[in-house]
């Protein structure tokens, strides 16, 4: 095995290590929702675009064209079905991210792989989507937890391009969240 080989091994595991949020619906859960329940849930994360702070299961339910009960099949409660769209939403955006990264990349092209990735998906968010993730406490508790897995990705590629004397020793932790 080559020192190259050893160096994207290493990246890697370091990586597998990095704490992930906890998924809202746990995979199991997500692993038996039916074709048409994924489908709503999919439906729902377009129609959040508009906002979700105002809407109600009934609205939902309407928009959707579907019954209530088909809805709390989903969730106990608006709330709870609100952080399960949000936290797909936010898992797509961090698979679409975690694989923008190549493993033949060094580092400090991985850190920018990844960000870049990141900000692209993201950057598709509406005003109206991040007013209301940032009003809802329990979306923008969610969001900070994946933010808190971007930063922690971040800082383990600059820890690595800090050990291979690509960048200076520097506070790796502060510039993560920068």
């Amino acid at each position: 095995m080559t020192s190259a080989d050893l160096a994207v091994d290493e990246t890697q595991r370091r990586l597998r290590a990095v704490r992930r949020p906890r998924p809202v619906l746990a995979r199991e859960r997500e692993r038996a929702l039916t074709d048409r329940q994924r489908e709503l849930l999919d439906q729902m994360e377009g129609m959040f675009a508009e906002g979700f702070a105002g809407l109600t299961m009934a609205g939902l339910a309407a928009r959707l064209n579907c019954s209530l009960r088909t809805l709390y099949a989903l969730a106990p409660s608006r709330d709870e079905l609100v952080l399960i769209v949000v936290d797909r939403n936010l898992w797509r955006i961090g698979r679409q991210a975690r694989g923008a990264i190549g493993h033949d990349l060094a580092p400090l092209d991985a850190v920018r792989a990844y960000l870049e990735a990141a900000t692209v998906a993201v950057s598709g968010w509406t005003e109206a989507f991040a007013r209301d993730l940032a009003a809802v406490p329990a979306a923008k508790q969610l969001a900070n937890e994946h933010n808190e897995y971007l930063f922690a990705v971040t800082r383990t590629l600059l820890d690595l391009a800090v050990e291979r004397g690509d960048i200076p020793d520097v506070d790796t932790a502060a510039v993560s969240r920068v």
